[in-house]
């Protein structure tokens, strides 16, 4: 239970891309078969132990690095420049993080392993959802189609057409967003997200702390 405590508060904190895709939430949330459930539930157990021992490492870093700042917060973080043992702190920091990042996508391999084929593509596809939500976020166009099959005076053949070509997008939109995921990684996005979307202060910190992807 304590484990789930900290797994529940401590993926909300992550900052580097894969580090707040919980695996454990993600299969959960595929409501497997019985006998699917048996064969990962060893390898979730395994990751459940390791994820605990990242995050409380990460944790204890960070609050070190809060108490040596002495309460300044993102002025702490960018001043840190000139501090070298918070450079220190800070680098340790992002390897925690990273830590975390690893173990998330590590098992991530493993347990796509052991899921069926219609299973093992909706696990990916969340995973990677979690881990560059602005990437794998439903387009704009896909929300438009949804809306436009409830409209009461559409025909069977108009929805018809309209489910063609939703399938049709994402088939041709699915490696472009694969694509776009490797650029944020090359970008060193934060948490997924276009730099220019995230708040200054983060970029500043992030850049120099946790963005190794």
């Amino acid at each position: 239970l304590e484990r789930e405590r900290r797994r529940d508060r401590g993926m909300r904190q992550g900052f580097v891309s894969g580090e707040r895709a919980d695996v454990i939430r993600i299969v959960n949330n595929l409501k497997l078969p019985e006998e699917v459930q048996a064969k990962v539930t060893p390898v979730l157990d395994s990751y459940e132990v390791e994820l605990d021992t990242a995050l409380t490492r990460r944790t204890e870093i960070t609050e070190r690095l809060m108490n040596q700042m002495g309460g300044q917060g993102w002025r702490g973080m960018m001043e840190a420049g000139n501090n070298p043992e918070l450079q220190k702190g800070i680098e340790e920091g992002r390897e925690a993080a990273m830590r975390v990042r690893d173990v998330n996508r590590r098992f991530a391999r493993q347990i796509m392993g052991e899921l069926p084929e219609e299973f093992a593509g909706k696990f990916d596809a969340e995973f990677k959802r979690e881990s560059f939500p602005d990437v794998y976020r439903e387009a704009t166009v896909l929300r438009q189609m949804t809306a436009v099959t409830g409209f009461s005076d559409i025909t069977p053949e108009q929805k018809t057409q309209i489910a063609d070509l939703r399938a049709q997008f994402e088939r041709e939109y699915s490696p472009m967003a694969d694509k776009l995921a490797a650029m944020c990684i090359a970008l060193r996005c934060v948490g997924g997200m276009a730099p220019e979307r995230a708040p200054s202060a983060s970029v500043v910190f992030l850049r120099g702390l946790f963005c190794s992807y």
